[in-house]
């Protein structure tokens, strides 16, 4: 996880200015209903990203069957921008 903190750290820095979200997507074959698997990529997600690691919002979706569905949803503040 800690790879992923970097990565976004460094296009919030270099591309946004400091300011952006990081929006992911576990994409995966089968239907998009979501599964126990999913759920434990969102925990994970969160234990690592929740603890004030990373500057600004974060979202994960689950992209499966032409569909996407929220797992994680951004707050609302992150779209009244």
């Amino acid at each position: 996880m800690m790879g992923l903190r970097q990565v976004h750290d460094s296009i919030l820095e270099e591309q946004l200015g400091g300011d952006g979200h990081l929006a992911m997507a576990l994409c995966r074959p089968g239907q998009a209903e979501i599964s126990k698997d999913d759920d434990e990529w969102a925990e994970a997600l969160r234990s690592a990203l929740d603890d004030g690691q990373i500057d600004g919002s974060w979202s994960l979706h689950l992209a499966a069957a032409g569909q996407v569905v929220p797992l994680v949803t951004a707050p609302e503040w992150c779209w009244r921008r």
